[in-house]
């Protein structure tokens, strides 16, 4: 082999290694499922597992859209990895919880990695909806969950979901305030909270105990687009700080928020806390 063809092998072997390189370090980055299942394993392997943690969640991004009537639009993409047989049993299923009267039913879409590489798509048809209080007779209420078993879950896989809740009507007319929790019972490696509402509806946000979060804001065709991205937080104990909140309040006017409220979403698997709770905005 001639030197010149050595030198475009060479090349072409760096120009490779770095793509690659590129690829794995903005999975994180990425929209749901657009990462190859190789880039995304080789982006988990630089994320340590926590000590005695069952899962640890790599990614937790959150948007939430608002319309001029208030109506939101909240998806939520979450990836992670099961690290042991207790994760399989908590971590295996996927679902969404909705309130019928002014939502619609959640869409979900799941893909689990397995440890050798294969994937394994979830299949809607083992998706099935139920009363959340379906054992509390006394609880008069309408909301409902919707989801099923992942396939292939085992310890080394790794999850990705996206689940996506549509209001047909907004919660309150008065408007609403939301508290999102950034602590879970496993390590966060990465979070981000996108919320993205046009110019003319108020919106107020304000996140605590968060030193090292990022904020960035965008203004484009009439919609602002506020990005709060925060780095790797420690699994939540009863050792550990009260784990990171944010709120944000959807006002028809200039609303504060009361400390007391109606919870209306229970909590997200893997976190002790109610991680998304709305309240009404009162005068």
């Amino acid at each position: 082999m001639d030197s010149k063809r050595l030198v475009q092998t060479f090349l072409l072997i760096v120009v490779l290694s770095n793509c690659a390189r590129v690829s794995a370090a903005d999975t994180w980055d990425s929209p749901a499922f657009a990462a190859d299942p190789a880039i995304l394993r080789q982006a988990a392997q630089a994320v340590p597992a926590g000590k005695h943690s069952e899962a640890t969640v790599l990614l937790n991004e959150v948007h939430f859209k608002f319309d001029e009537d208030s109506k939101m639009l909240e998806t939520r993409h979450l990836i992670y990895r099961i690290e042991n047989q207790d994760g399989v049993k908590d971590w295996a299923e996927t679902s969404g919880t909705w309130q019928a009267w002014h939502q619609d039913k959640p869409e979900i879409k799941a893909r689990v990695i397995t440890a050798e590489g294969a994937v394994h798509w979830l299949d809607s048809k083992t998706l099935n909806d139920f009363p959340v209080h379906e054992d509390a007779p006394d609880v008069y209420s309408d909301e409902r969950k919707y989801g099923g078993p992942l396939p292939a879950v085992a310890p080394g896989a790794i999850v990705e979901e996206e689940i996506t809740v549509r209001d047909k009507a907004p919660l309150f007319e008065g408007g609403t305030v939301h508290r999102w929790v950034l602590g879970w019972s496993v390590p966060v490696n990465k979070t981000r909270i996108v919320l993205i509402h046009p110019v003319s509806l108020s919106l107020n946000y304000e996140v605590h105990l968060l030193p090292e979060a990022t904020v960035g804001k965008v203004t484009d065709g009439g919609l602002e687009t506020i990005t709060v991205q925060q780095g790797p937080v420690a699994a939540y104990t009863r050792r550990y700080p009260m784990p990171h909140p944010m709120w944000f309040c959807i006002p028809k006017s200039s609303f504060r928020p009361e400390p007391h409220g109606i919870r209306s979403r229970p909590s997200m698997r893997g976190c002790p806390m109610t991680n998304c709770e709305q309240r009404t905005c009162r005068r």
